[in-house]
């Protein structure tokens, strides 16, 4: 969401002929728009969170509030909200992107839970944001569960689609 691989032009298309347009917010791996930062992976974010936490927050809202600010000039209604590598669900994040997305209307934040727990990261990273995403599901009535999580970074047809046929026999 940070525009360098945007093609706004397909977006509206796209959008025009009925498809909903979510946002996923970059603060990991991408240098930032409005201040000079490159985090490689969310560890090196959350490090600079617990050391500098209430002047970063404020230049992480900005950036956000960037990303969001691109979609609006280019006239895309966002649906829902994402983020890489659910930097989003971090407790120091999170209120800032509760907020926005109320601000915005903005109906739906993905959340990493996965419907069933065979279907989580099995890595105390991976329990920590199914735990943290299950939480703010109770303060978020339209979170969108995710698939895909035990596998992220090596997904392939079959491990989606064992993992949808999981889901399938859950109801």
């Amino acid at each position: 969401a940070n525009s360098k691989n945007v093609d706004w032009e397909k977006l509206f298309n796209y959008q025009e002929m009925g498809i909903l347009v979510g946002t996923h917010i970059t603060l990991v791996t991408e240098p930032w728009k409005t201040a000079n930062y490159h985090f490689r992976s969310w560890k090196h974010l959350l490090i600079n969170l617990f050391i500098k936490p209430k002047s970063f927050i404020s230049e992480i809202q900005n950036e956000i509030e960037w990303q969001l600010s691109e979609f609006k000039k280019n006239k895309i209604n966002i649906t829902h909200i994402d983020s890489h590598q659910h930097i989003h669900i971090s407790p120091l994040i999170w209120p800032l992107i509760n907020k926005l997305a109320k601000d915005l209307n903005i109906k739906r934040i993905r959340l990493p839970y996965s419907p069933k727990l065979s279907l989580i990261r099995r890595t105390l990273p991976g329990l920590i944001l199914h735990l943290l995403s299950k939480y703010r599901k109770r303060s978020y009535n339209s979170a969108i569960p995710c698939i895909g999580i035990a596998y992220s970074g090596n997904n392939t047809v079959k491990s989606l689609e064992k993992e949808l046929a999981l889901v399938k026999d859950k109801k």
